[in-house]
């Protein structure tokens, strides 16, 4: 008897021709970890959505520091997620910490390691600053109507963090494909019955 195989390519075409195409799921963020964009993820919303400072400190008018160490009035506090309900002037600062809204008049943020409190109301700066230092500009980070991620890309936990940065509450993935696995010969057996002549118990799978 003559055995006739079949190539390995004409088997591929012939199984992936059976397989259903790529399906498409629009589901919430949270729930697309591993599977991968079907569309392209454009930010809605600027990040940062609007100027904070990047670090612990004080802000301040950069000419304020150009000779120091200079000792500055402290007329207020900013925290993250307040508003600003002072502003920055000739001879003053405001504390501040980090991610919170910039006060009016300043133009930049001297950290906090480079300061030290001299006198109750009062920040002696020990460090020169420039205009924008320590400044995060409204949508330096990303701008409203770019491109975040592509079509094809894998959503990973960084992935979802972005996602949840852009304010993505939904995305368009393709659905988790299901993979059937099975062992073919006419000598296996995987029933437990006995064995015939010429086979063998099927463990591969």
């Amino acid at each position: 008897m003559r055995l006739v195989l079949t190539p390995l390519d004409d088997v591929r075409r012939e199984v992936l021709a059976r397989c259903p195409g790529p399906h498409v799921v629009r589901l919430p963020r949270d729930q697309a970890r591993g599977l991968v964009l079907a569309e392209a993820v454009i930010a809605a919303e600027q990040v940062p959505p609007f100027a904070n400072t990047a670090v612990d400190g004080y802000a301040v008018r950069a000419d304020d520091t150009a000779v120091v160490p200079v000792t500055l009035r402290v007329v207020g506090e900013v925290a993250a997620g307040s508003v600003p309900d002072v502003a920055v002037s000739v001879g003053t600062a405001v504390k501040i910490m980090t991610g919170a809204p910039l006060p009016d008049g300043c133009d930049a943020i001297v950290m906090v390691e480079d300061t030290a409190v001299v006198a109750p109301g009062s920040v002696e700066i020990r460090k020169s600053v420039s205009p924008g230092d320590a400044i995060r500009s409204a949508g330096s980070d990303v701008e409203a109507g770019t491109q975040v991620f592509a079509a094809g890309t894998r959503v990973t936990p960084m992935v979802e963090g972005v996602l949840a940065t852009v304010n993505a509450l939904e995305v368009a993935a393709y659905r988790r494909i299901r993979v059937g696995v099975f062992s073919t010969g006419d000598e296996l057996v995987d029933d437990g019955s006995p064995l015939a002549p010429g086979q063998i118990r099927e463990s591969n799978r």
